[in-house]
């Protein structure tokens, strides 16, 4: 929505949680390139922070081009963006990626990396872990 901070970046900030939480699963995406973060909720976690827009992985190609796939766990796929006059970027495609954070017993809060590239888009706190998928990049070979 116009006028309203749909997005967060990171630089230290503290955000409460609900007490009981024993996890929260973050939305985010680093602004320019792949970034390494470390979230705290009493456990100090390392997240990989995927950039945002680019190509999330990539097959071999004629010798132009190697495979590659990118670590994170995708949460959202976007197939354009648009740019700073608002036009349509397309086949610019655009991620959002999901990350779990553990909080410890009696945590009241979730300290943010000093990372002002990563951009973090929401925070759920929850009762129990969410583990109900089989990530895709656990059945594909990498090179």
């Amino acid at each position: 929505e116009p006028d309203y901070d749909n997005a967060v970046s990171c630089r230290g900030q503290e955000i409460d949680i609900p007490a009981g939480s024993t996890g929260i699963y973050l939305l985010l995406a680093s602004a320019s390139e792949d970034t390494r973060a470390t979230f705290n909720a009493g456990i100090p976690t390392d997240v990989n922070a995927p950039a945002w827009s680019g190509f999330f992985g990539g097959a071999y190609w004629d010798a132009a081009y190697d495979a590659f796939l990118r670590e994170g766990n995708v949460a959202c796929i976007g197939s354009h963006r648009h740019d700073s006059a608002r036009r349509d970027d397309i086949y610019v495609h655009s991620y959002m990626y999901m990350a779990y954070i553990p909080v410890s017993s009696g945590a009241t809060s979730l300290t943010l990396p000093d990372a002002p590239e990563v951009t973090l888009l929401a925070a759920t706190a929850s009762l129990d872990p969410l583990h109900p998928f089989t990530e895709v990049s656990d059945s594909i070979t990498r090179f």
